[in-house]
């Protein structure tokens, strides 16, 4: 019996300074990080996305899975930032506790910049060296239309050739509007692949915007996917995937396979009227759209601008055209949209992309709130042009954002002779 309180004791000693031992054993100073980057609108995972601690050396890059890890990271509270081309940088501040891993996930949004669109330009009053217009434009960034920018930020300048020609705007008025409400659409989203996307959009940017456009989807909401390019990498001049689906989010995996299928020349009148065909026939709602994105100009010949626009006014079909780099044909993606009640957005460059898909299904449905102006313009020349070309100038952010858009003074004058404007008509640019 004694033998064993002997072994208790040595026991109980023993366990004590093992006690002791541990209390005295420094606490863990270093912790870690450990996370996955996803993209905020897809929720798939982002690889190669550069993840460190802000102000140390400590940094880590996504795999496949999106999966990072930033390890011994000094006890207490510290930020970590990204870095992603096309993503916005994201600071996210955390606390470590020491010997633990703390877990961040991070959403990244793609990156964007303001963008402007013309809904509607008209002649409403003219003479030789007089006129008047009214104008109907909208302002997106990101996710959201703007309508808070005041009446002050939102001018056109006047302008001066170089022939001293000169061009005198007076606003005359600016307010906000609401549009007819549209109701569920059907959008035929027609995607430029001909050569030069390669130099005008090397980021493939306009992809990222397509996703967005296809995750703002409702349920009654629907969209078909359709890409053009001629003797390039493509199945056909015209390619079609699918059919009309309100899962937007099917069409990722296709989109994706479009990133190494750049190539060949521009059928855009084609393309174009092959969507309006698909969409009039097959589209589920009464509202029916196609969206053309592109960089250029038509190169393949066959239909005309003006037949596209008569094939879209006889099925009541809106186009919408968005262009991308300085060289895209603003007059003639302008008339295709503004002539069958669609919409010209240019984008100088792909983030803006990013905002103009990211709202326009707003602008289809007709949920959003725009601006309507009115402008008089004289000029000092003999004879006012018949189709010219300037720019709203908004003041947004302590930036300048242009909106160009065209002035068809000549098929006002004599809209009962013309069905559509020429090319005798004398046209300036006063950008």
């Amino acid at each position: 019996m004694e033998k064993r309180f002997k072994i208790l004791a040595v026991l109980i000693v023993l366990l004590a300074a093992f006690t002791q031992c541990e209390k005295l054993k420094p606490k863990p100073t270093k912790g870690n990080i450990s996370g996955t980057v996803t993209d905020a609108n897809t929720g798939k995972p982002i690889a190669g996305v550069l993840v460190s601690v802000k102000e140390t050396s400590i940094y880590s890059k996504t795999l496949a899975d999106g999966r990072y890890e930033l390890t011994d990271v000094d006890e207490g509270s510290c930020t970590v930032i990204t870095l992603k081309q096309g993503y916005k940088d994201v600071d996210k501040d955390v606390f470590v506790e020491g010997g633990e891993t703390k877990n961040l996930d991070i959403s990244l949004k793609v990156n964007s910049e303001p963008v402007g669109g013309i809904l509607e330009c008209k002649v409403i009053e003219y003479s030789s060296k007089y006129a008047k217009f009214k104008i109907d434009f909208f302002i997106a960034d990101d996710n959201e239309i703007i309508t808070s920018i005041s009446d002050n930020d939102i001018n056109i300048k006047d302008s001066q050739f170089s022939d001293g020609t000169y061009f005198d705007f007076t606003k005359k008025n600016l307010h906000t509007t609401s549009l007819d409400y549209n109701g569920s659409y059907s959008a035929n989203l027609v995607l430029d692949q001909s050569g030069s996307i390669s130099s005008t959009d090397p980021d493939n940017l306009r992809l990222e915007a397509v996703k967005i456009f296809c995750s703002n989807l409702s349920s009654s909401d629907y969209v078909l996917l359709t890409a053009f390019a001629s003797g390039g990498l493509l199945d056909y001049d015209v390619t079609r995937y699918g059919d009309f689906t309100n899962n937007g989010e099917s069409y990722f995996g296709t989109i994706e396979s479009l990133r190494d299928k750049i190539d060949g020349g521009t059928p855009l009148y084609k393309a174009t009227a092959s969507a309006i065909d698909r969409v009039y026939n097959d589209g589920p709602t009464s509202n029916k759209a196609v969206v053309v994105f592109t960089d250029g100009e038509d190169t393949d010949g066959g239909w005309t601008m003006n037949d596209v626009i008569d094939e879209a006014r006889s099925k009541n079909v809106k186009i919408y055209t968005v262009g991308l780099s300085s060289g895209t044909k603003n007059e003639i993606l302008s008339r295709m949209a503004i002539k069958t009640g669609g919409a010209f957005i240019k984008a100088y460059n792909a983030p803006q992309l990013v905002s103009a898909f990211g709202t326009l299904g707003k602008i289809l449905k007709g949920t959003a709130q725009i601006y309507s102006g009115v402008w008089s313009v004289n000029t000092s020349e003999e004879s006012f042009p018949g189709w010219f070309q300037t720019s709203i100038k908004v003041n947004y952010k302590g930036e300048e954002l242009s909106i160009p858009f065209h002035l068809d003074a000549n098929a006002y004058s004599k809209s009962a002779k013309l069905k559509h404007f020429t090319n005798e008509v004398i046209t300036k640019s006063v950008d």
